[in-house]
């Protein structure tokens, strides 16, 4: 609870209030062995600090409580606590009800409520209007056993020396606040200083990595592009090669021809795919190619060939169990390669 507007609060209370208060808070007056209804009215100024101690605050509120509900109906404080701020202040200019019950109505209610109750009384001392709703004098006794009137501005005065000293804390806290976010501004400051140094460094290695990469890239380009012209090369004198080949061989052929009749040649079946006709040109061998889709029908009709050969890699197990079981003589031959097959072929 706001100590101001509570000491405000309490200094409109009668002494009978504050007796109960005091009764129910168990306070303790210096000087004094109890507190009666008798000596109320002559300690009342130190009651008052007593009942604002913290230790108080939650006893304080009970007995608060306790006081507001004689005082008003349970409708009218349950009427007041669901009333906001402009509905309160048009209410105490009225005068229906005193401007400190309504604060105690509201300061025991719940923690939305007591806020409330600050900023009324806030925005009516502001105004300057207090005076306008607490007696014009309270009468206390005097050392010499008379009475003393306490006009309202002294009143007025503690609660301003009160406020520039909550004012003044406030500033000091508003100075550690501010010393610690410019602390910790500088402190962001030179993180972000060395990240930013971190980040320009990494992102210069990565251009120059990037650069170094992109030379890396050309150099590699011209070597493909060189390696290309070689291959051309090399595949256009393999060309010239394979095509001299062939000349020799049928010039060789032909000149077998002319040097001695050819004989009786032997006729063999092959059976496998995509055989160069070169290879199976020879003076030997009169070679006839049966693909792998043909096998079925070359095992159904049977042939007249003296000699039968298969490439063994172009032909599925199956099919090789089937002609094993079909050729069981020494005219049936396989070859595991093209190159075996060349070489049989060319064996005089």
């Amino acid at each position: 609870m706001n100590k101001v507007m509570m000491k405000w609060v309490l200094t409109q209370q009668e002494e009978a209030i504050l007796y109960d208060l005091a009764i129910a808070t168990a306070c303790k007056v210096k000087g004094f062995r109890e507190i009666t209804r008798n000596n109320i009215k002559q300690i009342r100024p130190q009651v008052i600090n007593e009942l604002l101690k913290k230790t108080k605050a939650v006893r304080l509120k009970k007995g608060l409580r306790e006081h507001i509900n004689k005082m008003l109906t349970e409708n009218v404080v349950k009427d007041l606590r669901l009333k906001n701020q402009d509905e309160l202040l048009g209410l105490i200019a009225t005068k229906k009800l005193r401007m400190a019950d309504v604060l105690v109505a509201l300061v025991t209610g719940e923690t939305e409520q007591a806020t409330l109750a600050e900023s009324l009384f806030a925005s009516i001392r502001d105004q300057g209007n207090l005076a306008h709703y607490e007696p014009r004098r309270d009468s206390v006794p005097n050392q010499g056993g008379g009475t003393e009137t306490v006009a309202p501005a002294e009143s007025n005065g503690e609660e301003l020396i009160e406020c520039l000293s909550q004012e003044k804390e406030k500033i000091v806290q508003l100075d550690v606040t501010l010393n610690e976010l410019r602390e910790k501004r500088k402190a962001e400051v030179q993180e972000w200083k060395k990240e930013r140094k971190t980040y320009t460094e990494e992102i210069k290695r990565l251009k120059t990595e990037v650069e170094n990469k992109g030379e890396q890239i050309m150099e590699k380009e011209a070597a493909i592009v060189e390696l290309k012209d070689k291959v051309a090369k090399l595949q256009e004198e393999v060309k010239r090669l394979t095509q001299q080949i062939v000349t020799k061989r049928v010039a060789d052929n032909n000149l077998l021809t002319l040097e001695d009749p050819a004989p009786n040649k032997i006729k063999v079946v092959l059976l496998g795919e995509g055989v160069n006709k070169n290879i199976l040109q020879t003076s030997k061998y009169d070679v006839e190619l049966v693909g792998n889709s043909q096998i079925e029908d070359f095992l159904q009709r049977g042939s007249q060939a003296e000699e039968v050969w298969m490439l063994s890699f172009q032909i599925s197990p199956q099919k090789q169990r089937k002609l094993r079981n079909t050729f069981t003589n020494n005219n049936f031959k396989e070859f595991a390669t093209l190159v075996e097959l060349q070489a049989h072929i060319n064996k005089r």
